[in-house]
């Protein structure tokens, strides 16, 4: 078990979501690629729940290392799992 995604330094989570998004989803490709849903959780005056918008995201790794965050979709309302659909070839 290791950390693959933290907020950057400095943020916190309010009135718009973290830059990294808030995984709720995970999904991992044959090829140990990362994805996940994320409903971009916020805290307003109504309290903490999804945001406005939500993303599908993935993480590559390159020799072993997490890469950035690569945005995949967004708009999407209330993501909140990923499936992963691996064509095989007979």
């Amino acid at each position: 078990m290791r950390t693959v995604l933290s907020p950057p330094a400095g943020e916190s989570l309010g009135e718009k979501s973290f830059s990294t998004g808030t995984p709720l989803g995970i999904g991992v490709g044959p090829d140990g690629t990362l994805y996940y849903a994320d409903i971009g959780i916020v805290i307003n005056s109504q309290g903490i729940g999804p945001g406005s918008e939500g993303t599908v995201r993935r993480i590559r790794f390159v020799d072993g290392e997490p890469q950035p965050p690569e945005l995949m979709g967004r708009g999407l309302a209330f993501p909140d799992g990923i499936g992963i659909y691996v064509l095989r070839r007979k």
